[in-house]
């Protein structure tokens, strides 16, 4: 006679759940906006735009009614690079991303994307021909047979009042549905009273537009450290509505010949070659990176910096390589030194 289990007490644990932990090491405020920013660097962006957006946009009809508590006041991230399939793979796959395995990404596990939730219950994202949403407690999207995240292919139903309805929210940036995105928008509803009440995410916390202007306030003072040391992205601009709130963009040149190593600020090429192929023991430059701040309508600042970076794949027996490249700890030390002597920039990494 075959033995019958009597039960079923596997171990599994909510989304909800695994979002409130991982929240924790992410915090609320500039941290969100440098991990978006870390995000987009990444991929390989060269722009970021954040938009605070305080528009109620249209309610009804959506692509399911229990969308519309996120049609009011948002913040929106904008890189000019698009999601791959690889990207959204890893999105799903909390706590596993691919992004664990890439040597070429800086954040960990990919986990960054989800400091997000600390301001929302359900973020959302344009990129390509692509709209999925994100829905943990999956109030509405069990309904629709996608239980999570539904994706929807956009541009084929452009025409549709609800595509177009739903889509409303994020025409500060995006001003065409009927064709492919160039790049990608996650759409960050903030999470309002009524949300509070039912998130397992974050029970009780509300966020409001004037929080999200508090940390653009704090954010601004980062801006420079922030972008002095990204691989790719060049631009980061803070907007409000249709009004630039502030704006940093950076330039590298090289130093005259005979002052310091006349090399350019490109610093992907040699990443590559020593971290994550191998094919040279190191690579050393030292550029001259000028940063421009403009800031909510006052005259544009410039700070110079002296950046020198080293690289090497000399790490000693081969133990301490496989752990290196298993947790993405490669020998990279980079300092930059203010030329214009302006106080507080001096920055390491």
């Amino acid at each position: 006679m075959p033995i019958i289990p009597e039960g079923n007490n596997a171990q599994h644990q909510p989304i909800t759940t695994l979002l409130y932990n991982i929240i924790r090491e992410y915090p609320a405020g500039g941290g969100v906006l440098r991990e978006l920013c870390q995000n987009a660097d990444d991929a390989g962006a060269t722009e970021v735009v954040f938009v605070l957006d305080e528009t109620t946009y249209t309610q009804e009809p959506l692509l399911h009614e229990d969308l519309k508590i996120y049609q009011g006041p948002a913040l929106l991230a904008y890189n000019d690079k698009q999601f791959s399939k690889q990207d959204f793979k890893s999105l799903s796959n909390i706590g596993d991303s691919e992004k664990a395995k890439d040597l070429n990404a800086t954040g960990k596990f990919g986990r960054g994307f989800n400091s997000v939730y600390n301001w929302t219950d359900s973020p959302c994202i344009i990129s390509g021909d692509s709209f999925l949403l994100l829905d943990p407690h999956e109030t509405w999207s069990r309904k629709v047979g996608q239980a999570g995240g539904p994706v929807y292919n956009f541009v084929n139903y452009s025409e549709e009042p609800e595509m177009q309805n739903q889509l409303e929210a994020f025409k500060s940036i995006v001003d065409r549905i009927d064709v492919p995105f160039e790049g990608t928008v996650i759409r960050i509803p903030l999470r309002t009273s009524e949300n509070a009440e039912t998130s397992k995410i974050v029970p009780g916390k509300a966020t409001n537009a004037k929080e999200i202007r508090e940390v653009f306030n704090i954010y601004i003072d980062e801006m420079v450290e922030t972008l002095l040391f990204l691989r790719n992205v060049r631009k980061i601009t803070l907007r409000i509505g249709d009004q630039i709130y502030a704006r940093v963009e950076s330039k590298s040149t090289s130093f005259p010949e005979g002052t310091l190593k006349n090399c350019p600020g490109e610093i992907i090429q040699p990443y590559r070659d020593i971290l994550i192929d191998g094919t040279r023991n190191s690579w050393d430059s030292s550029f001259k990176t000028e940063i421009l701040l403009t800031r909510n309508g006052a005259p544009e600042k410039s700070f110079e910096f002296a950046v020198s970076h080293y690289m090497t794949h000399e790490l000693g027996d081969s133990t301490i390589r496989k752990w290196a490249r298993e947790f993405k700890m490669f020998p990279w030390a980079a300092v930059a030194a203010p030329l214009n002597l302006v106080s507080g920039h001096i920055c390491l990494k």
